[in-house]
């Protein structure tokens, strides 16, 4: 079983991981790296052994670069080009950013925990990320769809989905809501 996590109350944590047992924590939610220390991730170790992954957007750089040990894997969102990433964002640059991390995990010998994910949602940026992350030398993720007001309307048109919808291959996943509530899909969410 899976645990997205969006809980930042070390209490509520404790309580979520020891509710349903897993194995993951991802960690995600805005930028997780607001909020994430060593003290969070060692305190939820202290519970049992897990696997942390993280999704980031990569704009705290130096932060991703400090905790990058606390993480078996860091998924950076990247949406497709720079002018099309920025403006999903609503952050000019910060394709730029997400870059400049990614590159900085590398030079570091951290390139094995990177991993870029992009929504299911154009192929054409699909296409564009895609060669980033082969001239990266990165692996890359398509994923299902989570709604956001900046995007224009789209619809999800693929066979699996690491949120749970449509012929899901993560049926144990569960997503923690910040009222504490669990539900099995993001797009519960809605």
């Amino acid at each position: 079983m899976t645990i997205i996590k969006l809980l930042k109350n070390k209490i509520e944590i404790k309580k979520a991981v020891e509710k349903y047992k897993p194995t993951t924590i991802r960690w995600s939610g805005g930028e997780p790296f607001l909020y994430l220390n060593r003290q969070l991730i060692h305190t939820v170790n202290r519970i049992g052994e897990f696997k942390h992954t993280v999704t980031t957007n990569g704009a705290l750089n130096m932060r991703i670069v400090n905790m990058c040990d606390l993480f078996d894997e860091i998924r950076f969102s990247i949406y497709g080009d720079s002018s099309f990433h920025d403006a999903v964002t609503g952050t000019l640059g910060s394709y730029a950013c997400s870059i400049r991390t990614i590159e900085e995990l590398i030079v570091e010998g951290k390139k094995d925990k990177v991993v870029i994910t992009t929504p299911n949602w154009n192929n054409q940026q699909i296409y564009k990320v895609d060669v980033l992350a082969r001239y990266m030398d990165v692996p890359v993720r398509i994923t299902s769809l989570v709604p956001s007001p900046r995007l224009p309307q789209h619809e999800y048109y693929g066979n699996t989905c690491s949120t749970g919808h449509k012929k899901c291959e993560r049926v144990n996943k569960v997503l923690i809501l910040p009222d504490n509530t669990a539900v099995k899909c993001a797009f519960e969410k809605r």
